[in-house]
C-alpha cells in the first residue's frame, strides 16, 4: 500500500459486475482526476473524485 490508487485499482474497489467496463475506460477515470499527472490518483485527488461523484458534477461510468 502507497498510497496511489492504479486503474486496475479503482477498477477493483469501484466496478461493478453487472457492468463491464474496458480498462481503458478506468485509466480515463484516473486521468480526468490525476491532477499531477502520474498515472494514479492520491489521497487528495480521490476526494475530490469522490466529491464531484457526490455533487453529480461528473458520472464515473462511461459507456460511449
Amino acid at each position: 500500500m502507497n498510497g496511489q490508487i492504479t486503474p486496475r485499482e479503482l477498477k477493483h474497489i469501484l466496478g461493478n459486475k453487472d457492468q463491464e467496463m474496458k480498462d481503458e475506460d478506468w485509466e480515463r477515470i484516473i486521468n480526468d482526476y490525476d491532477l499531477n499527472h502520474d498515472g494514479m490518483i492520491n489521497f487528495e485527488e480521490f476526494k475530490k473524485m469522490m466529491h464531484s461523484l457526490h455533487m453529480n458534477e461528473q458520472p464515473i461510468l462511461f459507456n460511449e
